[in-house]
């Protein structure tokens, strides 16, 4: 086999060390890395279990997010058995010298602390088949339900006991381009998932991880063209907005939402852009 070229070929430090963590959910994100230098150097790190020691662990990285690299980068993980060691691995290139390792933050997600595993409860009756997507409009991902699809301006999700929303994604309307619409989910108490694009998909899917609020933001010129409207109901029954581009549509202490109805329309002649609030309010 030929030698690659000198130039092809490149040093790539490692460095890696290992954390104990209890049974439950949990985000491991990048709280701050090495400044002023480009994102193609700064180090990636990867997330893993390491094999052989019983561990039952679930990974789940966030959409476009499987090297943590960035500040918000983030992982999500659900240990299933009673701890679990898992592996921080740093891999830098050699040529940015200077670069650290990210410091990293790690945030327990759980609703309440969680029991020994036990038996599922029974699934409830399916549902009829989702309708053909909309040219524009609003799917979530239901815990046990899967995905649910609406036009953009009705009620999407479910009022079931034990479910609620684990993810979404929004398609724009016609004449707003998926790079001018982007949105992030509330998935744990002064946490936010990154933001992603239209037509990107936001949240997990599978990790009885719940959406517990929703912000909408509108980019660039859009805000001058368009106005958001989001209402939202949690899993408990508490309905909340509506509330416009930017606000948070959740609580104070956050709750698990159920059903979210998202209305993009087109602002009227001459009308200026609201102000955005700090946070959705109970009707």
């Amino acid at each position: 086999m030929p030698a690659l070229p000198a130039d092809e070929v490149r040093n790539v430090r490692v460095s890696a060390h290992s954390i104990m963590l209890p049974r439950g959910k949990f985000c491991i994100s990048v709280a701050e890395v090495t400044p002023g230098l480009p994102p193609e150097l700064l180090p990636g790190l990867s997330v893993s279990v390491i094999p052989g020691d019983g561990s039952q662990v679930r990974l789940g990285a966030l959409p476009g997010t499987e090297w943590l690299r960035l500040p918000g980068d983030a992982v999500l993980l659900e240990v299933a058995s009673a701890q679990a060691r898992i592996l921080l691995t740093s891999y830098n290139m050699a040529e940015a010298t200077d670069a650290r390792p990210p410091r990293m933050q790690i945030q327990r997600l759980d609703l309440a602390p969680p029991a020994p595993a036990a038996a599922p409860p029974p699934a409830p009756p399916a549902a009829p088949p989702t309708a053909p997507a909309a040219p524009d409009g609003l799917m979530v991902h239901m815990a046990r339900l899967g995905d649910r699809q609406a036009p953009l301006g009705a009620w999407a999700g479910e009022s079931q006991d034990g479910v609620w929303i684990e993810g979404l994604q929004v398609t724009p309307p016609e004449g707003l381009a998926a790079e001018e619409l982007e949105y992030q989910v509330v998935l744990g108490k002064g946490w936010t998932s990154p933001w992603s694009q239209g037509n990107e998909f936001c949240g997990s899917r599978g990790m009885t991880l719940p959406v517990q609020g929703l912000r909408v933001a509108l980019r660039g010129d859009a805000a001058r063209r368009w106005e958001v409207r989001c209402e939202a109901e949690t899993a408990s029954g508490i309905p909340l907005g509506p509330v416009g581009a930017e606000e948070l549509c959740g609580l104070e202490e956050p709750e698990p939402l159920a059903r979210i109805r998202l209305s993009i329309l087109p602002r009227a002649a001459g009308a200026a852009p609201r102000a955005p609030a700090r946070r959705g309010t109970r009707r």
